[in-house]
């Protein structure tokens, strides 16, 4: 499996990209979907690139949950907003 750096793939694409969707997955070994902001995934970067490149438009994805729905877009909608407001400081 290949790895790829999204922070370096928002970089080198920054004049294309005006939408960007997210996901996560859990830190543990079954790697099941996870919140944005509760798994392995370091946004900070990436949300730093995104910011520099002037991306518009954050999309949360959720493949599967062992929340509801809800439950699940609710606490990744307060981790991003959390993310980037951190951005801001």
């Amino acid at each position: 499996m290949r790895e790829y750096d999204p922070a370096k793939w928002i970089d080198t694409y920054k004049d294309r990209i005006k939408l960007a969707h997210l996901k996560d997955m859990t830190k543990d070994e079954e790697k099941f979907f996870a919140e944005v902001g509760t798994g392995c995934i370091d946004f900070q970067p990436i949300l730093e690139k995104g910011n520099e490149a002037d991306i518009q438009w954050w999309i949360i994805e959720q493949d599967a949950t062992r929340r509801t729905p809800f439950e699940s877009i609710e606490i990744s909608l307060n981790n991003l907003r959390k993310m980037l407001d951190e951005q801001k400081m």
